[in-house]
């Protein structure tokens, strides 16, 4: 369980339990002084002040979150404060730590680790992002289809172009998954499957030179005007992965002439 970047067994200063037996605002369970006085003003525009903890929060899959339930009343500028600063503090780390299925590969690049960890957090820069950012763009479509708006969803996943390069990467590997609709979903899918621990690295690396290859796509076409081509990206793919794999990685007796038909054969 997580608060502001640490564990909160680091702020408590009793056994908690199912939170059923400690009040929330009176007794001493939090951090070095009872919360009543922590935000008085909040304290004060609780109606329940002899509430439990359980009663104002709950635990989810290890996150700290507000109940729903929690009903406060402010009519004071320092009561709206600290309902700011209550939820900024526990809901700030709901959205910071909500479960990511993204994890790290060392036998590929960090720039590509951590390109497919803003996909999943939703922090690629895509047309529609920067509108949303007061940033004047006139055309917000998808730049390899230019069908629909270019969102990190539709850019990766969705758009016709990327579902043309996904079809061949996947029959490549020899994998045929069902349709995705959103990256979360293929690192998802991704950790069901039945393979071994270097079959699971492999895959995820793929992933993301995957994601790579039509990020750097999309800017050529941005920036450049070039024609996206699905059958260059495929190729920037298979070759990318095999270099890095080949010198970034304890495998480095794997043969292009075997990678290129079947990336697999070495498991």
């Amino acid at each position: 369980m997580r608060f502001n970047d640490k564990s909160l067994n680091e702020f408590l200063t009793c056994k908690v339990g199912n939170g059923k037996r400690i009040r929330f605002w009176k007794d001493l369970w939090f951090g070095e002084k009872q919360l009543m006085y922590r935000w008085p003003a909040l304290f004060a525009g609780d109606r329940d002040k002899n509430a439990t903890v359980a009663d104002k929060i709950k635990q989810v899959e290890g996150r700290v979150i507000l109940d729903e339930r929690w009903v406060i009343r402010a009519d004071t500028v320092a009561a709206v404060s600290e309902i700011a600063v209550v939820k900024k503090s526990f809901r700030k780390e709901v959205n910071m730590q909500q479960i990511q299925q993204m994890k790290w590969v060392s036998w590929v690049p960090i720039k590509v680790n951590i390109l497919l960890w803003r996909i999943e957090m939703d922090r690629v820069a895509t047309r529609l992002a920067l509108v949303k950012r007061n940033i004047q763009i006139q055309d917000t479509s998808c730049p390899l289809c230019n069908v629909d708006a270019e969102t990190s969803s539709h850019l990766f996943v969705n758009c016709g172009f990327s579902y043309g390069v996904w079809s061949d990467i996947w029959a490549w590997c020899k994998l045929y998954p069902v349709g995705f609709n959103s990256i979360k979903e293929i690192l998802t899918w991704m950790e069901s499957i039945q393979m071994s621990v270097w079959g699971k690295k492999l895959i995820r690396g793929m992933v993301m030179i995957t994601c790579w290859s039509l990020w750097k796509e999309r800017n050529n076409k941005v920036f450049h005007d070039s024609t996206p081509k699905v059958i260059e990206v495929v190729a920037n793919v298979k070759s990318l992965s095999f270099l890095w794999f080949k010198y970034r990685s304890s495998r480095s007796d794997i043969e292009w002439n075997e990678w290129v038909k079947y990336p697999l054969y070495i498991l």
